[in-house]
């Protein structure tokens, strides 16, 4: 064989390998695997500059918590949920039975409501840290509160402890602003507390809440009230250099959304007989990394459009918000979200603005998301839209196309961007050992990937 003969099947055979070296998952084609990507059965690999990271933290049935890592190592924390449920049923309509047979650690297990002692602001502290161990950074940056209602930030009972320097409860998210050097809270409100009615902000959580914010204030935090249409408020603190494309726009709140020029103020005078439900006036967020697009959707919901048109918030923040690759979906996936007025009533058709490529339910019980939904978003959107359930059961599981149309469950749900936005890897994460009887030892192995090309 001539030299010229060696040297084309050594180019081949390098060839070869090289392709067996690439992956092919989800809808991102073949690529060189970055020394960040996840492999399934491994421990979840670490946050490197460069990456913008999307971490939807999974609890025990609790509520819905978001750690974001920006390009540069800023770190900000959407919601920690620690609603305090005992197992069995949650409302009228729904348990979180399913959930909890899976996972029911001590704590909780076999106890009421009133006498839980599981920490939730633990568990989730438990996580950033892990987190921070790739940042090197031990403090969080910013915290949003989206709106107030426990799952979100927090509640308490007898067994809470109260905490030795505000005096507050140590609800989840009071929990973590004490454990951790915060740069800045936030919340919809701050500082007066009266929107949509004074009377509609009097509950004992919120009165505590306000017992926490004030203490931070006092000493060093700064505070604010979420200001829509701001891209400056949560922006890079690292350095804003590594952060080019880079923006997290303060989307709506209250009512009031930014239109890309103005915000614009969609409610009306509110009185007792019109007041909004605390969901509608929750604080949503719109974070863009080059062609990357990520809604952070609260829990934007219609109910009571058909009575007062501008109920219909959820589709009026989706139209302002536009595509995106990533979206949570709008209040757990409950009745009245995520554009199944489709149906029923029409003018409620926020997916059909949104047009994910990717639904995340960050849910807590049984019906999180509910049936209705999941299938009314699998027919409008079909293929186009694959589904993440944090938190899911048996009887989610017999929902129509389940195995077909949900790509990863029963995990944290992690959303990694790289390539200055071109590209990302959707991938869950195992939460704790099952063979440990507390369960709150985590493992952090991944259990799903796939990788997507951005929009």
């Amino acid at each position: 064989m001539t030299l010229k003969k060696l040297s084309a099947v050594a180019l081949c055979a390098a060839i070869t390998f090289v392709s067996c070296n690439k992956e092919e998952q989800g809808g991102g084609g073949g690529e060189e695997k970055p020394a960040f990507a996840p492999v399934v059965g491994e421990v979840m690999p670490a946050w490197q500059a460069g990456c913008f990271d999307i971490h939807f933290i999974n609890s025990p049935a609790a509520g819905e918590s978001t750690y974001l890592i920006y390009p540069d190592g800023t770190q900000m924390l959407i919601d920690a949920g620690g609603a305090i449920q005992a197992t069995g049923a949650v409302s009228t309509a729904v348990t979180n039975t399913g959930i909890r047979t899976r996972w029911e650690p001590e704590g909780i297990k076999g106890l009421t409501q009133d006498a839980i002692t599981f920490n939730f602001g633990e568990w989730l502290a438990k996580y950033i840290k892990h987190c921070q161990e790739w940042t090197k950074r031990d403090g969080i940056d910013y915290m949003l509160d989206t709106h107030f209602h426990t799952d979100h930030y927090g509640n308490y009972n007898s067994k809470t402890p109260t905490s030795t320097k505000s005096a507050a409860k140590l609800t989840s998210m009071i929990y973590l602003m004490e454990n951790f050097k915060v740069g800045k809270v936030v919340d919809r409100d701050y500082p007066n507390y009266n929107y949509p009615l004074p009377s509609a902000m009097t509950s004992t959580h919120i009165t505590n809440w306000k017992k926490a914010v004030n203490y931070q204030k006092t000493h060093g935090t700064t505070v604010e009230k979420f200001n829509v249409g701001s891209t400056t408020q949560f922006g890079p603190v690292v350095d804003a250099g590594k952060c080019a494309g880079f923006t997290a726009l303060s989307l709506s709140a209250n009512g009031t959304v930014w239109t890309g020029t103005e915000a614009k103020a969609t409610f009306p005078t509110i009185d007792a007989s019109n007041c909004p439900e605390e969901n509608h006036c929750s604080a949503t967020m719109k974070f863009t990394y080059g062609k990357f697009d990520y809604y952070a959707s609260a829990d934007m919901q219609y109910d009571g459009c058909t009575t007062y048109s501008w109920k219909n918030i959820s589709t009026t923040v989706g139209q302002y918000c536009g595509e995106v690759d990533v979206m949570k979906a709008e209040h757990h996936g409950v009745n009245n979200t995520n554009g199944t007025g489709l149906y029923s009533p029409k003018e409620a058709k926020s997916i059909t603005y949104l047009k994910p490529r990717v639904w995340i339910a960050h849910g807590w019980t049984d019906g999180h998301p509910r049936q209705l939904v999941y299938e009314r978003l699998e027919e409008y959107r079909g293929t186009t839209t694959d589904i993440y359930i944090t938190n899911s059961c048996a009887d989610m599981k017999a929902y129509r196309n389940y195995s077909g149309r949900v790509k990863g469950d029963n995990g944290h749900v992690v959303v990694r961007v790289y390539d200055n936005g071109n590209k990302y890897y959707v991938f869950t994460v195992e939460e704790f050992d099952p063979n440990d009887s507390k369960q709150t030892t985590p493992t952090y192995k991944v259990k799903t990937v796939n990788s997507y090309n951005s929009k």
